[in-house]
Parts: structure tokens; C-alpha cells; sequence
């Protein structure tokens, strides 16, 4: 079964506007790895939109330091509990040999900037 991956607008998972997708293949075996709703210019202007009226509006502005810290936090261990399905889906997806580089330096920038943070945010609430 092919998975199907929409874009995430607003909150909210859709479809292209124009309903276009594309195919990822496996560059192994050129077997169908996903389908990916395929973005328009439209689409991305209200993406650019949601996301400035998010950042001006939401949550994540105005949280504290400390708070954005344990998020940050949270999400850098489910990449490190996913690291095998990770690293799977990147072998399928480009080739790579197995591993698990990717995924656990994507969580370690993830904590390294976590830290910068609360050194360099001397009025912060941390």
C-alpha cells in the first residue's frame, strides 16, 4: 500500500488545490514508496500566510523559554525512539546504506539549539 502525504495548511491536512500529486520511487528497485500532494503557488501563499499569521498570533511567541525547551525536548526523543523506522524510510527513499546518522543529528541540532538558548537569552525566562 502506498502512503499518501497531504500538505499541512493551517492546521490542516489537504489536498493540492489543483488535486496534483507526485510519486517518490525507490531508487533501488523503482518500486512506488509514497504519493505526495504536490503544492501549488496558491497553495504555498496560504501556507506563507497561516504561517505569519501563526507566528504573529500563536502560542509559540509568547511561550516561555523553558517551556519551548521541554517541547523541543520531547520531540528530540521520539526521533530517537523512531531512529529505525527513520533510517528505513530514508534507505527506501534514497538509497543510502542502513543507518541511523541522519535521524540522531537531526536530534542532536535539535538539543544543541535547545541549549544555545538558555545561554545566549540573558532576559528570558528560562
Amino acid at each position: 500500500m502506498v502512503q499518501q502525504f497531504n500538505l499541512l495548511i493551517d492546521g490542516v491536512w489537504q489536498e493540492a488545490s489543483d488535486k496534483a500529486t507526485f510519486e517518490r520511487r525507490s531508487p533501488y528497485n523503482r518500486d512506488v514508496l509514497a504519493s505526495y500532494a504536490n503544492g501549488t503557488r496558491e497553495d504555498a501563499d496560504q501556507a506563507i500566510l497561516a504561517a505569519r499569521r501563526s507566528f504573529d498570533n500563536g502560542v509559540w511567541r509568547n511561550l516561555p523559554v523553558a517551556k519551548r525547551t521541554a517541547l523541543l525536548k520531547r520531540v528530540a526523543g521520539r526521533l530517537r525512539q523512531a531512529v529505525d523506522e527513520i533510517g528505513l524510510g530514508v534507505t527506501a527513499e534514497i538509497g543510502q546504506p542502513v543507518g541511523k546518522g541522519m535521524t540522531l543529528s537531526a536530534a542532536d541540532f535539535i538539543v544543541y539549539y535547545m541549549q544555545s538558548w538558555r545561554s545566549i537569552c540573558v532576559y528570558c525566562d528560562v
